[in-house]
């Protein structure tokens, strides 16, 4: 399930052009965290439920959150993830991996996960 967004920064600004060769480890660490934290705000600015907290992974191991699915039967449906970095990814990949795909600005690769 490789996606642009999960490259490292070096590897996402190679990926759109940019060259980072003179850039320190420290600011690319930076870079990584920025991205990390915009990926973040952006779920947490249009997710209406309830996400777990570190406290919920630690004691139940995997945790669950919905999304609105206007074509299923509840009309949601229930994401499962075994981190928070893990469920924010998945999250952002629902509600902006179509978008991006759609308008062609992501290249994507499938690697069947």
């Amino acid at each position: 399930m490789t996606k642009c967004e999960r490259l490292e920064p070096q590897s996402y600004c190679v990926a759109v052009g940019i060259d980072v060769s003179f850039f320190s480890e420290e600011v690319r660490e930076r870079m990584e965290e920025d991205m990390k934290k915009n990926i973040t705000d952006r779920v947490l600015a249009v997710h209406p439920y309830k996400l777990p907290t570190e406290e919920d992974y630690a004691k139940k191991g995997r945790c669950k959150t919905h999304v609105k699915d206007e074509g299923s039967k509840e009309k949601r449906t229930t994401i499962y993830a075994t981190s928070s970095d893990e469920m924010i990814q998945k999250l952002y990949d629902h509600y902006f991996g179509k978008a991006k795909k759609k308008a062609g600005v992501l290249s994507r690769k499938s690697s069947g996960g």
